[in-house]
């Protein structure tokens, strides 16, 4: 038997959360998680970009008022893009 992997299917992911929509009242920061572990708070015109593994995630943003959860398919090489709106 041979292994089929190749150096693409190694490659990471990554998850890009923006925050710039002229829609946002730029007030209170929005919370995000992935897969249950906090990876920071995005305040108006911040972003977070991070290296992820590929496969089944999700994220959840909250503001301490509304929250939103997503589950997401994160391919080798892929950015997964998400914008979030505090409005």
């Amino acid at each position: 038997m041979t292994d089929q992997t190749t150096t693409a299917d190694l490659e990471p992911a990554r998850l890009l959360v923006t925050r710039s929509s002229e829609r946002d009242v730029k007030n209170r920061q929005i919370f995000a998680s992935l897969d249950g572990e906090s990876i920071g708070d995005i305040l108006f015109g911040e972003k977070i970009d991070k290296a992820i593994p590929p496969g089944p995630h999700y994220v959840r943003f909250h503001n301490t008022l509304f929250w939103k959860t997503i589950d997401f398919e994160a391919k080798p090489g892929e950015t997964v893009h998400f914008e979030t709106v505090n409005y």
